[in-house]
């Protein structure tokens, strides 16, 4: 099976570079082979990302002083090694396909860390990646004749490659893609993989459905919307039946779990013309049923299906509505208003909720405050500003440019009482993740430092938790970069 699986590969992806290289390619071929082991000791992309940002994007003071023309020059001259370390990638990967057999075991890690530091290249020079998309997408398939963790690394990876370059594809390329096996691909990773490379397939789908080159009613969209709303009769079928989730069915939680995370993906990543679209009362869109689901009401439709689910008395449950409800925060962050207003934020945050819920919670503002800081550092929410028709510029200037941002960290805001109170909770899970928000929230200038650096310090006697400890004591040292002179009146104090 390994060898017909090779074999197979290989016939997909034709071997073009000869087996003689130049000094300067072997150069390259080196460089890449570097990166990947870096990946794959560390198990994760963070550190070539955060390396190869800052070398791409990151101005030291003789960049400041160079001219602009320097420093076009010195970007075309950095985007054009990006491209030879890619294309030694690329060969790397074949390399790997012919010494399938040999590497044993060893196969699937350096697969998986091969395709991680193709997809922090995805971010930084996309364009390169996108030539050799089609060697790529045929791991999208999963039979790979490896594990299946490292099966699902290698699906997410390359989802988020595809949605990378995405906004760089000619209509080509998206007739391609519309063509050929890889929107059944992503609609076949739903179903068989957890909730990463899950998000990472929606998202995907998502992006090639929005593209400009593939407006309107298009194929892409069809199958998408015809994955939503099987997920979807499924959920409601289930609240029609008034399912009892506490009893002891395995198979009934994983299905209604997955349904949710599909939904919930597909809400985050789900694009609409917003001219500040209006969100009817729930009663409007209740139980719409699944033939009826289109791309408009679709979202209103999952926020109803969600609020259900996390009226139910069992925690998971109530867990995996809250995550799915997040999703469509992070998308549409207004909409957190209307939780906030009818006291359920505060009530999943009680002492009364179960210790899941409670943590779940915390996870979820967390990641909801990152994922709108990311939107805004990334130029998105500007751009978004401008595409907006009959905004003036006085009103850019003069108006709030980071509205939904200060909506999302407003709501978490009201409840800073209630984190500190968090902070002495019993359960070691709940105090780190307390922590680890009260990070960003620092980060971000929505918290008084004054009264977080009090709780910081308390949290230092944390003997049970050394990572609470560390954790705190991290947030601690930053505090004291910015105001050393509070730090020393607080540890006085």
């Amino acid at each position: 099976a390994s060898e017909e699986t090779s074999s197979a590969h290989q016939k997909k992806r034709p071997r073009n570079a000869t087996s003689v290289f130049s000094p300067r390619q072997t150069r390259g071929f080196l460089a890449a082979e570097q990166m990947v082991e870096v990946v794959m000791a560390a198990d994760s992309k963070d550190v070539l990302a955060t390396l190869l940002k800052h070398l791409m994007y990151g101005l030291t003071d003789a960049d400041k002083d160079r001219k602009t023309a320097e420093r076009q020059e010195r970007n075309k001259e950095l985007h054009s090694q990006c491209s030879f370390l890619v294309d030694s990638m690329m060969e790397q990967l074949l390399r790997l396909e012919e010494n399938r057999e040999r590497l044993g075991n060893t196969f699937g890690k350096k697969l998986v860390a091969l395709f991680r530091s193709l997809a922090v290249f995805g971010e930084i020079a996309p364009v390169e990646v996108l030539r050799h998309l089609d060697t790529v997408t045929p791991y999208l398939k999963a039979d790979n004749s490896v594990s299946h963790e490292q099966e699902s690394h290698i699906v997410s990876e390359i989802s988020e490659l595809i949605t990378l370059v995405a906004p760089n594809m000619t209509s080509r390329d998206i007739m391609r893609m519309t063509d050929g096996a890889v929107i059944d691909d992503l609609v076949t990773i739903t179903k068989r993989f957890g909730s990463g490379p899950l998000s990472n397939a929606m998202r995907a789908l998502g992006s090639l459905a929005k593209h400009c080159l593939a407006e309107g009613d298009n194929a892409i969209t069809k199958k998408q919307m015809k994955l939503v709303s099987s997920f979807y009769g499924y959920l409601l079928k289930n609240k029609l039946n008034n399912v009892d989730f506490s009893k002891p069915d395995a198979k009934l939680r994983n299905n209604t779990c997955r349904a949710l995370s599909v939904l919930a993906a597909f809400c985050r990543y789900y694009e609409v013309d917003e001219e500040k679209e209006e969100w009817p009362e729930v009663a409007d869109v209740n139980n719409v049923a699944a033939q009826d689901l289109t791309s408009a009401n679709a979202m209103h439709a999952c926020y109803s299906l969600f609020l259900w689910y996390l009226q139910r008395d069992d925690a998971a449950m109530k867990c995996a509505a809250l995550r799915a409800l997040s999703y469509i925060f992070i998308a549409r962050p207004p909409v957190m208003l209307n939780l906030e207003q009818d006291g359920t934020i505060e009530d999943l945050m009680s002492p009364d909720s179960p210790v899941e819920l409670q943590l779940e919670s915390l996870l979820c503002w967390k990641e909801i405050l990152i994922s709108e800081a990311n939107r805004v550092d990334s130029g998105e929410a500007k751009k978004k500003m401008k595409s907006k028709k009959g905004l003036t510029l006085s009103k850019q200037i003069s108006g709030d440019l980071d509205g939904e941002a200060t909506v999302l960290a407003g709501v978490v805001h009201q409840h800073s009482s209630r984190f500190y109170e968090m902070t002495t909770h019993n359960d070691q899970r709940i105090r780190l993740a307390t922590v680890e928000l009260l990070g960003v929230l620092l980060g971000q200038g929505q918290l008084n430092p004054m009264d977080a650096v009090k709780y910081l310090f308390a949290m230092q006697g944390d003997v049970q938790a050394p990572s609470v400890r560390a954790l705190s004591l991290r947030l601690l040292i930053a505090e004291k970069e910015r105001r050393a002179e509070m730090i020393r009146q607080r540890g006085l104090a």
